[in-house]
């Protein structure tokens, strides 16, 4: 087999240590059960390895950068739905009219639940084998019963368990586009302008930014929302605070742009939102500066500086940013008719250039596949190639890795690896690949620590304590 080959999964942005610390080959865990009296010592075991079970595989996942708490809310959520039918058909046997029937029902019912929740998702395949270190049960509450193991987990069945419960080939699609802007004068004044207020101006430009927007990165959100600009500040406070939930943010929206089966539906006026937060929040800053206003030639010199900001309000990251260079723009005010028409249309224009890049950023968030291609020095067979990649795989699923085995001669390979997220986040993934162990002998080491993308395998020597030669 020449390359390994993934489901992908919804890039989940959540934190996660690269390397865990933990011996994730061999894990221990506990698995707790509260019985009734009427329960067999053969239910009880079973019950109790079941939890542990779900521990021990929760662990693993979480060894493997996965999102256990993603997967078991929707494992869960499909037993529930799966049961459903079942509590049904049995209700419809049951006469629960009369209490004792009603008690009947009730225990029919729970044991039906236990056993059909052990045997849903096959979760004993995943685990290739155990050791019962204690059973115990509490003196205080002697129905409360514990359990104790070690085990080992299959990780290639956790992958595809996890990605069957996962949507792994749904993209996400953003709920909503957040747009602030705001404009500062510096030695001028808005009626210089030719306007009254900073809202005429500035609304002019959100409108404007909006619509630019929405046209060029609508497939990636539901919606384009104009912030008004009482609400920035609370889009600001949680500018520094990652995880913060936006969803308790209320802000007052001017302008929208929302996509109502498959038609644009443009809403004006002011109303208010509550943030989701799968939303990305883009701020512009303007800062307009008159340097010359020459009267005896009717003419006007300005500077024109700024940025934006883009940030994923999911993951609290900044996923954009861009400075404007600074720019003088010389107004004849002959030779215009409007002024303030002509401004605003030259600060519109100030983003668009580097915008058009920042779509390979903002494509990234709703899982759009990247690829790059790594080159792997230093190796004896194919085999040490599939090791890699069967590293990579296990090691970086939080990026969905797929690496594909491209070329190999001599003692050099090259793979392309497909990948979902920001390359940014990949080559800090790559960079803490260094002096991790593939097969029995070999480590990752890079020819260049700054180059992540060219990496070379050393041998071991298993005589030697701990340290490292070149083959």
């Amino acid at each position: 087999m020449a390359y390994i080959n993934i489901l992908v999964v919804i890039a989940m942005i959540f934190t996660c240590d690269y390397l865990p610390a933990q011996d994730c080959d061999k894990l221990e865990s506990e698995g707790r059960f509260s019985s009734k009296d009427e329960d067999s010592l053969d239910l009880v075991k079973k019950e109790l390895l079941f939890d542990a079970y779900r521990n021990l595989i929760t662990q693993k996942m979480n060894c493997m950068g996965l999102d256990s708490k993603m997967f078991w809310d929707k494992f869960d959520l499909d037993f529930e739905k799966s049961f459903e039918a079942t509590a049904e058909s049995l209700k419809k046997t049951t006469d629960a009219s009369q209490s004792d029937n009603q008690d009947e029902y009730e225990k029919k019912l729970r044991m039906k639940r236990l056993v059909s929740k052990r045997e849903f998702g096959s979760l004993d395949r995943l685990i290739d084998s155990y050791s019962i270190l204690k059973m115990s049960r509490s003196t205080q509450y002697p129905n409360s019963r514990f359990i104790n193991i070690t085990g080992k987990i299959d990780s290639a069945a956790v992958r595809d368990l996890y990605y069957k419960y996962t949507d792994s080939n749904q993209k996400r699609m953003i709920e909503q586009m957040l747009v602030s802007t705001q404009v500062k004068l510096t030695d001028l004044t808005w009626s210089e302008l030719g306007v009254k207020s900073d809202t005429d101006f500035s609304d002019s430009l959100k409108d404007s930014w909006m619509k630019w927007l929405s046209a060029n990165w609508g497939r990636f959100f539901k919606g384009v929302y104009v912030v008004n600009d009482t609400s920035v500040s609370d889009l600001e406070k949680m500018k520094t605070t990652t995880g913060n939930d936006s969803s308790s943010v209320s802000l007052s929206i001017l302008k929208s742009m929302t996509k109502n089966t498959q038609e644009q539906v443009v809403s004006g006026g002011k109303e208010n939102i509550k943030v989701s937060n799968n939303a990305v929040w883009i701020n512009f800053f303007i800062g307009i500066k008159k340097l010359q206003d020459n009267r005896m030639l009717n003419k006007k010199e300005f500077e024109y500086s700024g940025y934006y900001i883009i940030k994923d309000l999911m993951s609290g990251e900044i996923v954009g940013h861009y400075d404007f260079p600074i720019e003088k723009k010389q107004y004849f005010m002959d030779e215009i008719s409007g002024f303030a028409s002509s401004v605003a249309s030259y600060t519109y224009n100030l983003p668009l250039g580097n915008l058009g890049v920042e779509s390979k950023k903002i494509s990234s968030l709703i899982s759009e596949e990247n690829k790059i291609i790594l080159e792997l020095q230093n190796i004896s067979s194919v085999k040490d190639i599939l090791s890699f990649n069967e590293e990579l795989v296990n090691k970086g699923a939080r990026f969905q890795l797929r690496p594909t085995l491209e070329s190999y001669v001599g003692d050099k390979g090259q793979i392309l690896l497909s990948y979902q997220g920001a390359t940014e986040d990949l080559k800090k993934f790559l960079s803490g690949l260094k002096n991790n162990r593939i097969g029995t002998s070999k480590l990752i080491t890079f020819v260049d620590d700054d180059n992540p993308y060219v990496l070379k395998l050393i041998t071991t020597s298993e005589e030697d304590s701990g340290e490292t030669k070149s083959r």
